[in-house]
């Protein structure tokens, strides 16, 4: 789970983020020539969703740890 979140965020073949901080917006994928430019609307919920699941696995761990 931790390793695919991660692949948006730089831990791919590229070693870029997919994730842009700035505009919040998610590239759609990479391409042979680097990372697709577009930012649909599937890819920015995609990236949102994981980011989503693993907070709430972290929370889920601290709890268990009380």
């Amino acid at each position: 789970m931790f390793t695919s979140y991660m692949w948006f965020l730089g831990e791919n073949d590229l070693k870029k983020p997919l994730y842009d901080f700035k505009t919040c917006g998610c590239s759609d994928g990479i391409e042979k020539y680097g990372l697709n430019r577009n930012q649909g609307a599937e890819s920015i919920i995609t990236y949102k969703m994981a980011h989503m699941t693993v907070l709430l696995a972290y929370q889920q761990e601290i709890n268990q740890m009380k």
